[in-house]
Order: C-alpha cells, then sequence, then structure tokens
C-alpha cells in the first residue's frame, strides 16, 4: 500500500460551463471528502459504506484504479470556487471491446440538488464519445437509486439486463441491481436534444 497518490492515468481538464472534471489530486483528500465516503445518505448505494474510510483507504482505492490502464478517480469541481463536489470514477476499461465502467458520487447536498451529477454525466458522455475511441459506456445502477437510473435513461442509457438481488442495503434488505449501458451511436443521436450550453466542453493539458 502506498500513502501517496500514484501518478494519473488521464492529462485532461473537462471544463463545462458551470463544473470542470479533472483527476483528482491529493489536496482534495479532505476531511470534507472523506466524511462523504462514511455519510449514510452519501454512501447508501455504494460498497465503501462496509467500513470506516480514512485518508489512507482512500489513497489506496484511488490507487488501484490507477494501476489499472484506464482507470482513474476524476473529481469534479465547481468552476468559480474551485471547489470539489463530488467524483466521478472509471472503473472499467476495456481497450480490446472498447468499452468503460463508470461510477459517479456527488457529496456536496446543494450540488446534488442543483443537478450537478447530470451536468457531469454529460460531460462525461461527451468526452469518452468524442475524445475517445470507446464505443460503449456502461453502468450499474441499484434499482432503489431511482434517480440515478432515470438520469441516466433520459441522457439515452439502455437497461439492458437485471441482477435479481444482487445487492444488500444496510437495512438488510436484498436489491436488485440495474444494468445500463450507452452506445457510442445513442449518444450522438440523444444529444440533439440537450442544450448546447450543457454539450459544449473544453479540453485543456494539465500541467
Amino acid at each position: 500500500m502506498n500513502n501517496r497518490l500514484l501518478a494519473k492515468n488521464y492529462n485532461d481538464k473537462i471544463s463545462g460551463k458551470h463544473i470542470y472534471l479533472k483527476p483528482i489530486s491529493e489536496n482534495d483528500i479532505s476531511d470534507t471528502y472523506i466524511n462523504w465516503l462514511n455519510d449514510p445518505e452519501s454512501n447508501k448505494y455504494l460498497e465503501v459504506r462496509h467500513k470506516i474510510q480514512t485518508e489512507f483507504s482512500t489513497i489506496n482505492y484511488i490507487n488501484n484504479l490507477r494501476e489499472i490502464e484506464g482507470c482513474d478517480l476524476f473529481g469534479i469541481y465547481k468552476n468559480e470556487s474551485e471547489i470539489l463536489v463530488g467524483t466521478l470514477g472509471i472503473t472499467n476499461y476495456d481497450k480490446n471491446n472498447k468499452r468503460i465502467e463508470y461510477g459517479l458520487l456527488i457529496g456536496d447536498k446543494m450540488s446534488r440538488q442543483m443537478g450537478i451529477g447530470g451536468l457531469a454525466t454529460i460531460m462525461f458522455y461527451e468526452y469518452i464519445f468524442t475524445y475517445t475511441d470507446m464505443q460503449k459506456i456502461h453502468n450499474p445502477v441499484v434499482d432503489a437509486n431511482k434517480n440515478a437510473w432515470q438520469l441516466v435513461e433520459s441522457l439515452g442509457s439502455k437497461r439492458e439486463g437485471v441482477l435479481r438481488k444482487h445487492f444488500l442495503l444496510s437495512s438488510g434488505e436484498s436489491r436488485n441491481m440495474y444494468l445500463y449501458g450507452i452506445l457510442k451511436e445513442d449518444w450522438l443521436q440523444r444529444k440533439k436534444n440537450i442544450p448546447l450550453t450543457n454539450l459544449k466542453i473544453k479540453i485543456e493539458e494539465l500541467k
């Protein structure tokens, strides 16, 4: 285990009208961020809820991602304040079949209410399908997380399957896992109905 972050796998800053995404840095591993991971409201659909998270465990998780080609954890930041409000992680990268899997966390409650998760997802889809050769993005969503699966459906993602009684809530209740996927052609069609201000992104190389 390493108590320092490994080198990032992406060197891009993805900027939109209200927020930007970039690979997370050690400066972001703050008490605020770790509190999100330990907050029952924020982590109820995350595997991290099974044990108390610390700075060490958080850095170790990110390093485990960065040891895998194409995987990384991006921070989501507000443009004006540059404050971290959430994360978006590429958790699986299959270069042979040109598909990736991701997960999203908006830890800041105000940002969650403002729809930052939707904006970050739009920007991520646009980045992946425009600036990489990936042809499919997929992500599992617990059926109880209605806001999440309604969001990805609204952006053109299709429910491709169901894993029955696949996720155990902290209450002990067993829930199904929905499997969602969006193809590049799905996105090219769906983005025609998304306001250009939400789609327009700027890519800058990080120093």
